[in-house]
């Protein structure tokens, strides 16, 4: 353009064009740039009109570096392009869409960048997106981030609902978790359908904080008085209750508690803890268990029942060593009872298969005559206040017979006690001994009678007609599983054809050794041992 155009001020007109060294101003006579255009209608200051695509061009430096430029390909493509070279920054398409980094945009804005594409910088300590319908800013949400780093899910009636920490720390309804997942509200699974949800539930009852986990029923209602209940303040633990009264409460009707083990199950007790003082356990304690065990392995203590006992229980070694008509009871070792025991019939297990040095009893009259019945009254304090009972002072019975006492050093009563099977088998040899004694004072009584003769003399083996008489034989399986011989017999012995004696003995045949040669034996035993004592 040349100077010639308007060389030197006009009549200051706002539709003259005005150069003055080397600025140039259209419509404007106060150009700000090296060309200033200025134009009052609404279709802007700048127009290029062209029957191709128009094109502006910049460049600097004389165009020796990269040429920014915009353009529009017309109405049929669609497309408004800001380019700095060859590359588009910004696409502009006749739907409104606009595209940054991509040429063909399917969105409003669509940008397209190898890694960060976007930043939304906030001079305060916050910042945020809103977004917003045609239902109005009433129910918009906005992306926040708030300080400290935190991000923040914000709606108009819940503020921050959603938040996550800069550490991670994802919180719902607290804009401090303080773990990977924080909610402070209840937490519903499973289906919308009813019947079909489970609800974790805090809440705050009786002192401390509630974890209440429970489900609906079929009009959706939730059962509050079911599920599984934890209480922070005390630890306690409660199934089917919200009344809880101690660490576990379990509460429910018919099957309450099953305990399931791959091959085996019990509960342990440990008062003192884990690893030292007392344990206690049930169950079945071990693979091959067959028995349903209660078990105090303190040492030298039980097991106290306080209330009745009902039992029907079968034989606990798996057969052999209950009658075949027994029909159940109680299987035990070293029973302590204070109660009154009522029973149809007592029985005592006292097979030869279970014992060893066998010492039969010889005189026991003049001990026995030491021993002092009594009857007594029960203490005020202990159980059994009864009165009129008959029975001995166990500490009177061990000065006399100490096997039949158990006594140690320890204050407690049951500590001393009287074996009252003994007292029995010591009663029935007192009674043998006053019969063997009759039949020597009958023979007395005969020996002026010469067709009697009182020497005291037994017949062997072979000299009586039956001198041994067997009984049964039986072979039974020992508790580790070997073949067991047992031999029930009775020995025959007479005083010269006139005093008869006679005795029931069992005994176990050993490996190895031969029933004649050991009834024979035990045979000459019993006459030695008979003539001992009527001498």
């Amino acid at each position: 353009m040349s100077p010639a155009l308007n060389d030197g001020q006009n009549d200051n007109a706002a539709d003259k064009t005005y150069y003055l060294d080397g600025v140039l101003g259209i419509g404007t006579q106060e150009p700000q740039a090296q060309l200033h255009l200025s134009a009052g209608d609404a279709w802007g200051d700048l127009r290029i009109f062209s029957p191709k695509d128009p094109e502006a061009d910049f460049a600097y430096n004389g165009g020796s570096d990269s040429v920014f430029s915009f353009s529009n390909y017309g109405a049929d493509s669609g497309t408004t392009t800001f380019r700095h070279g060859s590359r588009d920054l910004l696409v502009i398409k006749n739907d409104g869409n606009i595209g940054i980094g991509t040429a063909s945009p399917n969105h409003k804005f669509h940008v397209v960048a190898a890694d960060a594409v976007g930043l939304f910088e906030s001079t305060g300590e916050q910042a945020y997106l809103r977004l917003s319908t045609n239902e109005g800013l009433d129910s918009r949400v906005e992306i926040t981030n708030r300080p400290g780093g935190r991000l923040s899910l914000w709606t108009v009636g819940g503020g921050d609902a959603l938040n996550i920490t800069k550490t991670g720390n994802v919180g719902i309804g607290t804009t401090i978790p303080k773990a990977k997942l924080h909610v402070t509200a209840d937490i519903i699974a499973g289906s919308d359908v009813n019947g079909q949800k489970f609800i974790f539930h805090s809440r705050t009852n009786g002192g401390g904080d509630f974890l209440h986990i429970t489900g609906d029923d079929a009009n959706g209602n939730w059962l509050w008085d079911r599920g599984l209940v934890f209480v922070r303040g005390t630890g306690n633990i409660g199934i089917g209750t919200a009344n809880l009264t101690s660490r576990l409460h379990v509460a429910g009707n018919g099957g309450v508690l099953s305990l399931e083990g791959r091959d085996h199950a019990y509960i342990q007790w440990y008062p003192d803890g884990i690893n030292a003082g007392r344990k206690a356990w049930m169950g079945f304690g071990d693979v091959n268990e067959e028995r349903f065990v209660i078990a105090n392995d303190f040492p030298n203590r039980g097991v106290l029942f306080t209330g009745n006992i009902g039992t029907r229980g079968l034989d606990p070694h798996g057969g052999g060593h209950y009658p075949s008509n027994w029909d159940g009871g109680i299987h035990t070792w070293d029973v302590v009872c204070e109660a009154t025991v009522g029973y149809s019939g007592l029985r005592q297990w006292s097979s030869i298969r279970e014992k060893e040095n066998v010492d039969y009893i010889g005189k026991v009259l003049d001990r026995i005559e030491a021993l002092n019945p009594a009857r007594f009254d029960r203490k005020p304090g202990y159980h059994n206040q009864s009165k009129g009972n008959l029975g001995f002072i166990a500490e009177e019975v061990k000065e006399i017979f100490p096997e039949l006492v158990d006594a140690d050093e320890q204050s407690d009563f049951f500590a001393t006690s009287v074996r009252t099977d003994g007292m029995l088998a010591l009663a029935i040899a007192g009674i043998k001994e006053l019969s063997q004694q009759l039949r020597s004072l009958q023979s007395t009584l005969c020996i002026d009678k010469p067709e009697h003769n009182t020497l005291s003399r037994y017949t062997s083996w072979e000299d009586h007609t039956t001198p041994v008489q067997i009984l049964r034989e039986s072979t039974c399986l020992s508790r580790d599983g070997a073949n067991e011989q047992y031999v029930l017999v009775r020995f025959h012995g007479a005083v010269d054809g006139i005093s008869q004696v006679q005795c029931t003995r069992a005994y176990q045949i050993p490996n190895g050794v031969t029933k004649d040669l050991l009834l024979q034996e035990k045979y000459n035993d019993w006459c030695r041992e008979v003539q001992l004592k009527r001498i």
